[in-house]
């Protein structure tokens, strides 16, 4: 199975010494990405589905802001300001539905941190390329097993940015992919620009919902995941207030340094049946199961298989000290 993760990541012949500057041309990636004022326009493969975006990005005063709009299908809009997220599609109300500790970047398909975890990835550095008219240098970014995806970049040779992004699974398939077909850094981008242009209409804002855990909620130690990938571990532990639940929620990280994982626990407030099942969505998947009269989902860009078996081992441990 290892072949042909091999044989599918864009047949890009590896250079020799490969795995040495690997963790400085991540590092630099990801300082790229968080700190560059930049625009261009992104291609966004999932599946079938083909998407076009334009994408605006800055960072002033400690303060990011980042806007995405459609180019194809229905006028739609992402914009990051701060703290808030809202989405906009026409003919509704605009809707803030986070903080932007919980969103993932603008751009998908991308590992979550620049550290590296030598144990469970092969990471592998390989020739030029060329993406959005501009060099780039390609990484691969293998797993060793099959519970986690393996990511192919390629990171600009002038800003550090990441140009062009494919996630592949464990049978060696592409499961998300990104390129930029124009790429251009700016000096300074006004907070005008970041103001919403689907339909002229201004957004309302509302009150972000909070991602803080309540001061006053202790997480329930008796909670127990009892399986995880190897070299994965519980970064967080939280109880906080989730929207449309009246009861609060257990929240549990898990993180190998690249990948990660969400354990959501929460109340069951139905039948055992109403709480079994999976959801795919690119490389987004899900899974339900019901344990000692709660919910328990997990959520996480690995396969399908991962998320199915960390659920399946969730256990509530009443003599946990």
């Amino acid at each position: 199975m290892r072949v042909a993760i091999i044989a599918l990541a864009l047949a890009v012949p590896l250079a020799a010494n490969a795995e040495e500057g690997v963790s400085d041309w991540l590092g630099r990636m990801h300082r790229s990405m968080s700190t560059l004022n930049y625009e261009g326009t992104l291609v966004y493969a999932r599946g079938t589905r083909l998407e076009a975006m334009r994408v605006l990005h800055a960072r002033e005063a400690g303060v990011t802001r980042e806007k995405l709009t459609s180019l194809s299908g229905q006028p739609r809009e992402v914009i990051r300001d701060g703290g808030s997220l809202t989405c906009i599609w026409p003919g509704r109300n605009p809707i803030v539905i986070g903080s932007r500790s919980s969103a993932k970047q603008g751009l998908p398909a991308v590992p979550v941190q620049a550290g590296m975890n030598t144990t469970d990835y092969d990471y592998h550095l390989g020739p030029e390329g060329r993406v959005a008219g501009q060099t780039c240098r390609y990484i691969r970014i293998q797993p060793v097993d099959d519970y986690r995806y393996g990511y192919q970049l390629c990171v600009g040779t002038q800003h550090g940015m990441l140009l062009k992004s494919i996630m592949f699974d464990e049978h060696g398939r592409r499961v998300e992919q990104m390129m930029f077909t124009d790429f251009h850094v700016r000096e300074q981008i006004p907070a005008a620009d970041f103001k919403s242009s689907v339909n002229g209409q201004a957004p309302r804002m509302t009150t972000p919902l909070s991602e803080k855990s309540d001061p006053g909620l202790k997480p329930d130690p008796g909670w127990q995941v009892g399986w995880m990938p190897e070299g994965f571990h519980p970064v967080s532990t939280v109880m906080r207030h989730m929207n449309g639940l009246s009861a609060p929620v257990q929240h549990i990280i898990l993180s190998d340094g690249i990948a990660s994982v969400s354990v959501y626990i929460s109340k069951a407030d139905g039948d055992k049946d109403d709480y079994e099942g999976g959801l795919e969505r690119g490389a987004l998947h899900a899974y339900a199961t019901y344990v000692d009269g709660h919910e328990v989902t997990v959520v996480g860009e690995t396969p399908a298989a991962t998320v199915r078996r960390i659920a399946g081992s969730v256990r509530y441990n009443a003599q946990h000290d």
